[in-house]
């Protein structure tokens, strides 16, 4: 779900999901209410991607190690 934030921003939020829970992988996926991530994006004047991961875990802010920023990549192609 993405939504115009502050200027120029948009907000998209993205479900965690379970994926492969039975066996032999009859079950592709499932969102998980209330988990998940929120990325804020905006067009820059300077070229190339920055990330700023905050809260807990081991996101990478890393573009090439990142997929926010991998896939961000890929849509500036």
């Amino acid at each position: 779900m993405a939504e115009v934030c502050e200027k120029d921003w948009v907000k998209v939020y993205t479900p965690a999901t379970i994926a492969n829970l039975g066996p032999l992988f009859d079950v592709g996926g499932l969102a998980l209410s209330g988990i998940g991530n929120q990325v804020w994006a905006r067009v820059s004047p300077e070229p190339g991607i920055k990330l700023r991961v905050e809260g807990g875990g081991n996101l990478s802010s890393d573009p090439q190690r990142n997929a926010v920023g991998v896939v961000a990549s890929f849509v500036l192609e």
